[in-house]
């Protein structure tokens, strides 16, 4: 099995602004962003790339998350599963993210697999009608058994 690690982490605005005190310092930028995705690469097999996703997909981090698919379908693999069961949120641009995924796929003559299990994922796909263009698992290793 090879792993490749690529750990990929953008920004949101968190936390609220507080009145600074003569014992604290400075009040926190309540723009101060922190990390809300976090992207894995693996492949366990020739010809096989997982990518695990964990965390929000929204207008800030989906730009990333195409980026990484873009970058692991220039390989050409046969198969690219996209584990999304650790997304806690997805929003329209993230939807937009997998429908691009799927076009980039096709293109490279590669199969698109999603793993989703939880509400975050499944209720934006099912809403919109998208569960019957993508190839769906409970699980990771049901993705990987097709």
């Amino acid at each position: 099995m090879i792993e490749i690690t690529q750990t990929g982490s953008t920004k949101k605005a968190s936390g609220a602004r507080r009145a600074p005190s003569s014992q604290q310092g400075p009040a926190p930028d309540p723009y101060e962003a922190s990390p809300v995705i976090d992207v894995q690469v693996s492949s366990p097999a020739k010809g096989l790339r997982v990518l695990r996703v964990v965390g929000d997909i929204d207008m800030l981090t989906a730009p990333m998350l195409e980026s990484m698919i873009a970058g692991q379908l220039q390989s050409v693999p046969d198969v690219l599963v996209l584990d999304l069961h650790k997304v806690s949120f997805m929003s329209s641009a993230g939807l937009a993210s997998l429908i691009t995924a799927r076009k980039q796929a096709n293109d490279a003559g590669a199969a698109l697999r999603l793993v989703a299990t939880g509400d975050a994922v499944l209720r934006p796909l099912r809403v919109t009608g998208l569960t019957t263009i993508f190839d769906i698992h409970p699980d990771l290793e049901a993705a990987l058994a097709n």
